[in-house]
Order: structure tokens, then sequence, then C-alpha cells
């Protein structure tokens, strides 16, 4: 005798109804998701295109004699590091 029971759907109830906001709501996640998709194709399209960036730039830095970097390119490199985790921590 077999005591189980598969319900045909489920119940996602982390969803609650928003009701007229619910289309601006899809609107918005859909800009959103169709701008990362075009900022990923643009990555993969300059990487492609660029054969400087073909060669795994960290790897070159470890086996190079001077570790020397400009002042200017480590300020947008700080900048640009904690701009990306002040993001991913808001997020």
């Amino acid at each position: 005798m077999e005591n189980g029971t598969y319900p045909p759907y489920f119940n996602l109830t982390m969803f609650v109804n928003i009701g007229i906001y619910r289309y601006p709501a899809f609107v918005l996640c859909l800009l959103l998701y169709a701008v990362i998709i075009f900022a990923n194709l643009v990555i993969i399209v300059v990487i492609s295109r660029e054969k400087v960036l073909h060669e795994p730039i960290f790897l070159r830095d470890l086996l190079s004699d001077t570790h020397l970097i400009p002042r200017s390119a480590c300020f947008i490199q700080i900048y640009v590091i904690y701009t990306y985790a002040s993001y991913e921590y808001y997020f």
C-alpha cells in the first residue's frame, strides 16, 4: 500500500500580491535583465576583438621583474573594487 501525495503544482508563497504594480515591476525586471545581458555581450565582444585582452594579465604580472603601477591606475583599481563591493553588499 502506497501512501503519498504528489500535487500537480507548487504554491510560490514568497511572491505577494502587489496589485497594479505587477506590470511595472515585470517591465523593470525585464529591462534590468536585458541590460545585464547586453553588458555581458559587450564584454564578450570587446574581449574577443582586443587581442591584448586574450592573455591572463595576473599571471604575466607574477612573472614580471618589475611590480610598478602608476598612481592613477592604482586609484582607479581602488575605486572599481570598492564600488563593486558596495554594490554587491547593497543588492
